[in-house]
């Protein structure tokens, strides 16, 4: 559903198919509980796959149209991968401190993520000068308040223990995946709205494709 779930569950499928496949029978991955570790181990790897690729799009865009605003998006991607490698190093090393650093990084991308979602992909503060689809003030403010809320569930899934409070494992992974898909869905419809009204991007500035000669450039 979002890419720390997609990247581990990429990696153990990965690591029982090549173990059922005997590959890496010389590794000791030779079942479930050696698979979940390797997992918990290296599975942050292809967490940040998606952030880096969109990190690599906005330099090639910066470069490209030396618009500072590319820069900014990719600082928000920066953070995220920040705080994926923290996150990789807390499975790990699974201390106080990492865990401290793990969150404070967390927070800070989150923040720069809602921020931008807020400013820039849905535009809500621009007042009046935004044209909106729905009519009702209130449904962007509930937008932006669970968008705040689904993107602060990283604090529970940190602080709660399942066991504790006599949940079976599965659950609150779930519930977490659900709020992710809901939000990342309600982020497409403002973000396609706000595009659609305002026309940001400049995709219809014209509204006709000239003819190119490419014997020209033979």
């Amino acid at each position: 559903i979002n890419a720390e779930y997609m990247g581990g569950d990429l990696t153990f499928s990965i690591c029982y198919i090549t173990t059922m496949l005997g590959e890496t029978s010389d590794s000791g991955l030779q079942d479930d509980k050696s698979c979940s570790k390797f997992t918990s181990n290296y599975g942050f790897i292809p967490k940040l796959l998606p952030y880096f690729w969109r990190f690599c799009q906005c330099i090639k865009m910066y470069y490209a149209t030396r618009q500072r605003v590319h820069l900014i998006n990719a600082g928000k991607y920066s953070t995220l991968i920040i705080a994926g490698l923290l996150k990789g190093l807390d499975d790990y090393e699974m201390a106080v401190a990492t865990t401290v650093l793990y969150l404070i990084a967390k927070s800070i991308s989150q923040i720069y993520s809602l921020t931008w979602d807020i400013l820039m992909d849905w535009g809500f503060v621009r007042g009046s000068a935004r044209q909106r689809l729905f009519n009702g003030v209130y449904i962007y403010v509930l937008a932006g308040l669970f968008d705040f809320v689904v993107r602060s569930s990283f604090i529970i899934d940190a602080a709660v223990d399942p066991k504790r409070v006599g949940l079976q494992p599965w659950v609150l992974p779930s519930i977490l995946a659900i709020a992710e898909l809901t939000r990342r869905a309600m982020w497409s419809v403002f973000r396609l709205e706000n595009e659609n009204c305002n026309n940001l991007e400049k995709y219809r500035s014209v509204d006709f494709v000239p003819v190119v000669d490419l014997h020209e450039y033979q």
